[in-house]
């Protein structure tokens, strides 16, 4: 809504109409909403009161705090049952483009557009007609062997897996329906976790439910402002964001480059004799 005329109604008990009036007013910013018409307060008053119309024409509205001087327009009129205030006049005040909050996406819409125009093909619609096995899909209407795929074993297809998780199912639902720290954990993810940490040697180990939250999970609750990162320059959007998350200082060093990390090692500050 455009900012516009604010008409505020004071009333005076008989005898009080001559006593100074100072109300506080803040300012509207175009993007403030204020009722169509400009913003209209008509207090409870009596039947022989004297109302005062103020009529501020500009960005002003009722009080919130701090005090600004306006140049007010005053009329007087009796109160009566059938009262009504006057409005204000209309607003001439610009309106002001409303922010859209996508359009720092737009770069990066043209850039897409751009490939999809050159390549013929929106590489993120890629869609999957037909799983036929562990590795190989049918995706648009021929064969397709999985290269991005993680499932390098076939796990996802292996009878005593699909077993298991049938079982799991039935018994527990389809998921926990809260985190473990507000619910609890089940005793099925506490038994894999010891599995797990036994078959790795472990004193304990904790399940996420994909490798991106097992990144960011990890590296923002271990390391804290004492604490100095150093990643690959090309690690994975997991373990950047992992590190934003964190309060950690972080050094890259260039990818798969070991004499880079070492020259990284060795100007970073000694905090301590353990260094």
């Amino acid at each position: 809504m455009p900012s516009g005329t604010v008409a505020e109604s004071l009333c005076f008990p008989p005898g009080t109409q001559g006593l100074p009036l100072r109300r506080p007013a803040a300012r509207v910013g175009p993007t403030q909403p204020i009722s169509p018409g400009g913003l209209n307060v008509r207090r409870a008053i009596e039947p022989d009161a004297v109302v005062l119309d103020r009529l501020a024409v500009g960005k002003t509205a009722l009080g919130v705090g701090r005090r600004r001087r306006i140049v007010p327009t005053f009329t007087f009129r009796r109160c009566g049952s059938h009262h009504k205030p006057s409005p204000g006049p209309p607003s001439t005040a610009p309106v002001a483009a409303k922010p859209d909050l996508f359009a720092k996406f737009q770069p990066l819409h043209d850039r897409h557009a751009r490939i999809v125009e050159s390549i013929g093909l929106d590489p993120l619609g890629l869609r999957i007609e037909h799983l036929d096995s562990p590795t190989q899909a049918t995706i648009g209407g021929r064969p397709c062997i999985l290269l991005g795929s993680n499932n390098y074993l076939g796990l996802t297809f292996e009878p005593a897996a699909i077993a298991a998780a049938t079982e799991a199912l039935r018994t527990a639902g389809t998921g926990t329906t809260g985190s473990r720290v507000a619910n609890g954990s089940y005793t099925c993810h506490q038994a894999l976790e010891r599995q797990l940490a036994e078959f790795y040697g472990r004193r304990r180990a904790i399940l996420f439910t994909t490798g991106y939250q097992a990144n960011v999970g990890f590296i923002s609750a271990i390391a804290g402002k004492d604490d100095i990162l150093l990643i690959d320059s090309d690690s994975h959007a997991s373990i950047y964001d992992g590190c934003k998350l964190g309060d950690a200082t972080v050094y890259r060093f260039r990818h798969n480059d070991p004499q880079n990390l070492a020259r990284r090692l060795e100007r970073l500050p000694r905090r301590s004799p353990s260094w």
